[in-house]
């Protein structure tokens, strides 16, 4: 008998079958056999319909493996999709004009901007247009002119992406690939030149989101002036990270607390907590539920707009919207299921989203809290508040570790043996600075640059980059140099997914024999 927590979860059994599927035409490429599998699922499905096959087999059993096929099945055709997108085969220097799709990354010697081909030379325009590339721009004034959402001209010879100086920790070429580049190339200064073309409608809103962003971050260093306060605000709060200096994101990778910079469900949840809080005045009944989320769940898909939309923060942003919906409803919805169909459907939107490793870390960490940390958490009770808050966050910082722990050994190759107690002080701490940016921002809005209302900001900003850089300090408090392999690691989940199965199924089977 499977547990509870895994038969009230039908999405969580279409969602694997959905990623073996962009596993299988990822690594063996069977697109060519789409049609096959796809007559295949039709023949189960209409099988289900005949009296005869519903006497001798349960209509049920067969729907649900035609269910689980087709779900294999649009695996494959969108994965080929996808992978298609980012294929590149045109030789030679060419025209582009290219719009700048995101904010330009400053290189030692290059900016380095993302951007998408609107169009080209005509003899290869229908191979190009609408591919994403990635150029690099020599450093210069005019190059440090450009924003999002400006078109550039070039005249460049666009190559498939390749490895780089400096980017042999891991398969650079595949990595843009996955990111959905098609090419890359280095432009000469005299082989660009920028052209004022209108953003059109349907990307309008997404241009103004840098804008605004932009907007946000002169104001938040106009409150912080010390650059490294300034760099762990905005990556604190916006996920921004192009601005943190190495030795900080080598100490929160030591501390195991490299979550806390990316924008993901804790930040959403101490933000909507907060907000949630601060509504409490219009009540609990249906009304006063609906007119809270009327509010909350548009405030929540803007400041996901404002970090970028990375895979971890559209996760954070649909399991909150999904949740807000049900609680406006008087329904339970945060759960496995809930979790699964948001992988679902962002998987269904882009296959490629299961190799990013914000995706990967994002759900496992939350799949491994919904069905670890409810029993952990029953371990220990105590009256004192301080200690059960204490005890709870101890019981989400394990969960969560145990999940992601084999992908984390596998892609940074070391364990911090200081998770723990880096979750335990850091954690709180990122929660206050997260409540306080926002209002320090608004307050500058509001005040101008009032320096006495900012130093309780500046105060805990300092101090917490103190605390983490004495934690990264300590000796001994990571292990490095950890060397898994992909079968390794696959393995190590193999094992961990059967333990807690078990644990799962004896708790269940224990309950009924209770019974």
């Amino acid at each position: 008998m499977l547990p509870k927590t895994f038969r009230q979860a039908p999405f969580l059994r279409i969602v694997l079958f959905y990623i073996i599927g962009v596993i299988a035409q990822y690594n063996y490429d069977i697109a060519s056999w789409k049609r096959y599998l796809l007559a295949l699922t039709l023949i189960l499905l209409l099988f289900c319909c005949f009296s005869k096959i519903k006497r001798r087999y349960n209509p049920i059993d067969l729907f649900g493996c035609g269910v689980f096929l087709l779900s294999f099945v649009c695996a494959v055709y969108m994965t080929e999709k996808a992978w298609k997108k980012s294929d590149w085969n045109v030789d030679g220097t060419h025209s582009y004009l290219i719009r700048v799709m995101d904010k330009p990354i400053n290189k030692a010697k290059t900016r380095m901007c993302k951007a998408d081909i609107i169009s080209s030379d005509s003899m290869i325009q229908e191979k190009v247009v609408n591919k994403t590339v990635i150029v690099y721009l020599p450093k210069d004034s005019l190059s440090a002119t450009i924003v999002p959402g400006n078109c550039l001209y070039i005249r460049a010879s666009l190559e498939k992406p390749y490895s780089l100086p400096g980017e042999t920790s891991f398969d650079y070429p595949l990595y843009l690939r996955k990111q959905s580049c098609s090419a890359i190339a280095f432009v000469r200064k005299q082989d660009w030149q920028m052209i004022n073309i209108p953003i059109p409608k349907r990307q309008w809103l997404y241009f103004r989101s840098f804008g605004l962003r932009e907007n946000l971050f002169s104001r938040l260093q106009a409150i912080l002036p010390d650059s490294r306060s300034f760099s762990m605000a905005a990556a604190l709060m916006f996920g921004h990270k192009n601005e943190l200096d190495n030795d900080l994101r080598r100490n929160f990778s030591n501390i195991g607390a490299g979550h806390i910079l990316a924008v993901s469900g804790l930040h959403f949840n101490l933000i909507f907590g907060f907000a949630y809080l601060l509504l409490s005045f219009i009540g609990m009944s249906r009304q006063g539920r609906m007119a809270k989320q009327l509010i909350l769940l548009p405030a929540i898909w803007i400041f996901a707009f404002l970090t970028g939309l990375s895979p971890s923060v559209i996760r954070a942003a649909c399991m909150l919207s999904f949740w807000g919906i049900g609680n406006a409803l008087f329904y339970k919805s945060f759960s496995l299921n809930t979790l699964s169909a948001v992988a679902f459907f962002m998987l269904l939107y882009n296959p490629l989203y299961l190799f990013d490793i914000g995706f990967q870390l994002s759900f496992l960490a939350v799949v491994s809290i919904l069905i670890l940390n409810p029993s952990i958490v029953h371990l220990y009770s105590s009256a004192n508040k301080i200690i059960m808050y204490l005890w709870e966050l101890v019981s989400v910082s394990f969960s969560a570790q145990v999940g992601v722990l084999p992908l984390s050994l596998y892609y940074f190759r070391q364990f911090p043996l200081l998770f723990l107690l880096s979750n335990m002080i850091l954690v709180p701490l990122s929660g206050i600075l997260m409540i306080l940016i926002p209002f320090s921002l608004l307050l500058h809005w509001l005040a101008g640059n009032q320096e006495w209302m900012f130093f309780p900001l500046r105060f805990l900003m300092s101090g917490f980059i103190s605390i983490t850089e004495s934690l990264g300090n300590i000796p001994g408090g990571s292990i490095s140099n950890i060397n898994l392999s992909v079968s390794s690691t696959f393995l190590i989940y193999v094992g961990l997914a059967g333990i807690v199965y078990l644990l799962l199924r004896k708790k269940a089977v224990t309950k009924v024999d209770l019974k």
